[in-house]
């Protein structure tokens, strides 16, 4: 499923600004290296496991990945990005805001539902990691304090 690129411009500044190689970052992600390659190269689009996975090697949430990845444009030079706000290119990093294109976006049905499926797969995302790493330990804790014996209980 061919892509805009913007995602796999995303990944490939991120791993630069990193200095990572592509096979460093397919080792850090658990991802094999050709499947990373499709992704860079925009020629496949990442399950939201895999988007996961890539946010944190890359040191962002999936929602700050997906963001850079909306930030570049197809088509713009590389090195430059446009922003939907002055507010994104500011969080986009030190001296990128000074060179951003604020634009204006179209509020017709396309846009907005792409920025919810993006918001759908980012939250999805998130509450997996979420219930991965937290939900057993609080699980765990509630369970003890429940089955724990209470002052009335001893003899």
């Amino acid at each position: 499923m061919p892509t805009d690129g913007g995602l796999g411009r995303a990944i490939q500044v991120r791993r630069a600004e990193l200095g990572l190689k592509r096979k460093d970052l397919a080792r850090s992600a658990a991802l094999s290296y050709p499947y990373l390659s499709e992704l860079e190269n925009g020629s496949k689009a990442p399950s939201a496991k895999a988007l996961a996975q890539l946010a944190v090697a890359l040191q962002l949430s999936p929602a700050d990945l997906l963001a850079r990845a909306e930030a570049i444009a197809p088509g713009v030079p590389e090195g430059e990005m446009r922003f939907a706000s002055a507010a994104d290119a500011y969080r986009a990093g030190p001296g990128r805001h000074a060179q951003a294109e604020v634009m204006d976006l179209p509020a017709d049905s396309a846009i907005l539902e792409r920025i919810a499926d993006l918001v759908a797969t980012t939250v999805r995302a998130e509450l997996n990691a979420w219930a991965r790493n937290n939900l057993p330990s609080l699980a765990r804790e509630e369970l003890s304090r429940l089955l724990a014996p209470t002052e009335g209980d001893r003899p």
